[in-house]
This record gives C-alpha cells, sequence and structure tokens, in this order.
C-alpha cells in the first residue's frame, strides 16, 4: 500500500526556463480541456512549432485548470526557442504570474500570435522590408492588382522572378 502512493509521475515538467504554467478560465458551457489542448496546438504551430508525435503530450501537463508546457519539447528552433524565453521571463516577472504562479492562456495567446512584435521575432521575420527582399530577386517588371481580396483599393506590387531564386 506504501509503495503505490509513491509512483513516479512520467509527466513531470521541471520548472526551466522553457516553460511556463498557463490557467485556463473557462469561457463558456461546452469548453473543454480539449478544446484548449487543440487550441494551443493551433496556436503553437503558428508559432513554428513542428509538434511531432507525441511531443505535446510529453511537453505537457494539466492539472485541474492550469496547463503547464515545456517549449522546448514541441520542436521550435533554436532561434525561435530563445525568443519564446525571453517573453516566458517577461511574463515570469509580471505582477499576474507572481500573484497567481500562472499567466492566462488567453493572455499568453494575444501576447504571442496576436502581438505582431513578440510573433514576428519568435518566427523569424525581417523587422525591414529591405532586410527581406536583400538575397532576393524581382522581376523588373511591376504588377498592378485591381481585384484584392485584402484590400479595397487597388495596388502595384513586385513579382518575384520564380527563373532566378527558389521562394
Amino acid at each position: 500500500m506504501l509503495l503505490q502512493h509513491c509512483k513516479r509521475d512520467i509527466n513531470i515538467i521541471k520548472d526551466t526556463p522553457s516553460s511556463i504554467k498557463l490557467k485556463w478560465n473557462k469561457a463558456y458551457f461546452n469548453e473543454s480541456k480539449e478544446k484548449i489542448e487543440i487550441g494551443l496546438k493551433w496556436g503553437l504551430s503558428f508559432l513554428g512549432a513542428t509538434l511531432s508525435k507525441g511531443s505535446f503530450n510529453n511537453a505537457r501537463k494539466f492539472q485541474n485548470n492550469i496547463i503547464e508546457i515545456d517549449f522546448s519539447k514541441v520542436g521550435f528552433n533554436s532561434r525561435a526557442l530563445s525568443k519564446i524565453v525571453e517573453l516566458l521571463n517577461e511574463l515570469k516577472s509580471s505582477d499576474e504570474y507572481k500573484t497567481n504562479n500562472c499567466i492566462d492562456i488567453g493572455r499568453f495567446i494575444m501576447l504571442t500570435i496576436n502581438s505582431s512584435n513578440h510573433y514576428y521575432a519568435i518566427v523569424g521575420t525581417k523587422k525591414t522590408f529591405s532586410e527581406f527582399k536583400f538575397n532576393r530577386l524581382y522581376d523588373d517588371r511591376l504588377s498592378a492588382i485591381t481585384n484584392s481580396s485584402i484590400s479595397f483599393n487597388n495596388r502595384i506590387i513586385l513579382m518575384p522572378d520564380s527563373n532566378k531564386i527558389d521562394f
């Protein structure tokens, strides 16, 4: 009987610089742990995680309404992971985290995917268009977009020279 209570929990995540505790506050009646995990997986994939089979389950521990996740286990490259760790350090030093030992999962999503500065740093987007254009070749001709699904106005755009470089 004594040994039964001493079993090893294989899903323990040690507090590391690459892990954080996220709090789930149920927002609607049918919201479930499974839906939260699916949403978090989508969020991680949007940030560049490869999420190989089983990696998410090995990277997270869900207890009551707290999900603890270790970002080093979900397939981020080293550059992205270093940017995530920088953000996690900031979040862990916030009053919210110091008081609750966690941060709201919605706030975390807003501060990663919906914050262009954090999102672009994590996914490795160039800071300026000039940096982006460097080492890319464009056709000498400009193209007009007169019927766009993302803009109400006509636009002139650069077209990549697909014969010279692989985009």
